[in-house]
């Protein structure tokens, strides 16, 4: 398990070794926040792998993040994109003039390797959980899905989880 927290650094420091470590090395991507609030930011950051994905928890101060074509060649990364904004609404731009407001509750999902900016909607911080999962032939079973924009997903959508007797678990997504 990989944790990080920005809990002992110096306050003036705080934000910058986030962008470093959290933004451009981890997750190839870039993170801004005005000047005057940067010395109150603070950041939580856990990931553990589950075979060969990543489950990840964050929580941290509201900033802007953007994965750029820059960030995707510095750091490309053929996976599925499953995240939960438990808390921390904002405005997800995903190109083509296509922008989505992302709610509390809200999961989205995505290619990793697309460009997409966020803008949060509030100042208190974020909470939120993602899953990245390696996009193999077996798991998307021949379909190209390298241009899946980050979307989210039907606000009314259910989440079923159940077993069936004979294929074992099944997961289902339906609009209420």
């Amino acid at each position: 398990m990989l944790t990080f927290t920005t809990d002992a650094l110096r306050p003036q420091d705080r934000f910058e070794h986030w962008c470093e470590v959290r933004g451009k090395s981890l997750f190839g991507v870039t993170i801004e926040l005005e000047r005057d609030k940067r010395a109150d930011f603070r950041g939580r950051f856990s990931a553990t792998p589950v075979g060969s994905a990543v489950l990840a928890q964050m929580s941290a101060s509201s900033y802007c993040v953007s994965r750029t074509a820059s960030d995707i060649a510095r750091v490309p990364s053929n996976s599925l994109h499953l995240a939960w904004q438990v808390r921390g609404p904002g405005h997800m731009n995903i190109g083509r003039d296509r922008v989505q407001f992302v709610r509390n509750g809200d999961l989205v999902f995505g290619h990793s390797n697309l460009p997409f900016a966020s803008t949060p909607e509030r100042t208190d911080g974020f909470d939120f959980f993602s899953l990245k999962i390696p996009a193999t032939d077996e798991l998307v079973l021949g379909a190209r899905i390298e241009d899946a924009p980050p979307v989210a997903l039907a606000y009314s959508a259910t989440i079923w989880v159940g077993r069936a007797r004979r294929s074992g678990w099944r997961v289902s997504v339906a609009a209420r």
